[in-house]
């Protein structure tokens, strides 16, 4: 069960959940892979060539282009953990982390609910551009766009890697199975998609025994989504370290399970 659901999750067989009652702003939210490539591949050209336009030398931008990069990662750690698991009081915050990302945690594995839309995040990305031209100029400032940029496009591109190919060897399966972790397991660790050994520096990867005591917590926030009552205090277990049972769930043909032997 996840905090944005209740009631259970929806599989990738069911249709798209809705997000708007608009039909022009729902079509936006729904994004395929094939139409995600090809805008990320023209932005990424352009990106790279204002780049080389602007950039001191060739050098330079290498250099600033890696430092983008390498930067992305971290900033990826905190956005996912923060603003997207946040858990305001606020009746119209909570809407607003499930229309940017509890939808994701109801419905996980269906291809059009995987992307971010490219509506959002180029603007995103823009002003990002913006904001590195100001603060370092727009001859490293570029380069420096380019490469996060380039960051981003490899986490989305493994993110929906995680929830819509097979996965089932090597690296690739680990990348997979610490991502599913997140999602099928505990929501409260595992935040790092593209690089998962950021989750151990900072200590949050997922453990076996896991505590109990946010549930009353979730329980507020889902009657405030859903519009379901709490369940009743007296009826959650005190803080322990213990493993939670879980009910038999239907599950999905390429979602992870745990067998005898574990993880």
């Amino acid at each position: 069960m996840t905090r944005f659901a209740p009631g259970g999750r929806k599989y990738r067989t069911d249709p798209p959940i809705r997000i708007f009652q608009n039909r022009f702003l729902e079509s936006f939210t729904l994004t395929p892979f094939r139409v995600f490539f090809a805008c990320w591949l023209v932005i990424l050209c352009l990106a790279f060539w204002l780049a080389g336009t602007q950039a001191l030398s060739w050098p330079s931008l290498v250099l600033w282009s890696v430092v983008g990069f390498l930067i992305w990662f971290p900033c990826e750690y905190v956005v996912h953990r923060y603003p997207f698991h946040w858990q305001p009081n606020h009746p119209a915050l909570s809407r607003l982390v499930y229309v940017i990302h509890g939808n994701h945690h109801i419905q996980p594995n269906h291809p059009l609910r995987t992307l971010m839309p490219v509506v959002v995040s180029l603007p995103i990305g823009l002003g990002l551009l913006a904001l590195f031209t100001a603060l370092i100029g727009s001859a490293r400032g570029c380069s420096l766009w380019a490469g996060f940029l380039l960051g981003y496009v490899v986490y989305d591109t493994v993110h929906y890697a995680c929830h819509n190919w097979p996965m089932r060897r090597g690296i690739a399966r680990w990348v997979r199975r610490h991502h599913m972790l997140h999602h099928y397991r505990n929501e409260d660790t595992n935040y790092q998609i593209s690089f998962p050994p950021i989750d151990y520096v900072m200590r949050s990867q997922f453990r076996r025994t896991v505590s109990v005591t946010h549930t009353v917590r979730r329980q507020k926030v889902q009657s405030q989504l859903i519009g379901t009552p709490p369940a009743p205090q007296s009826k959650i277990k005190p803080k322990s370290q213990m493993q939670l049972k879980r009910r038999p769930q239907k599950v999905e043909p390429g979602v992870i399970q745990e067998s005898k032997a574990g993880f």
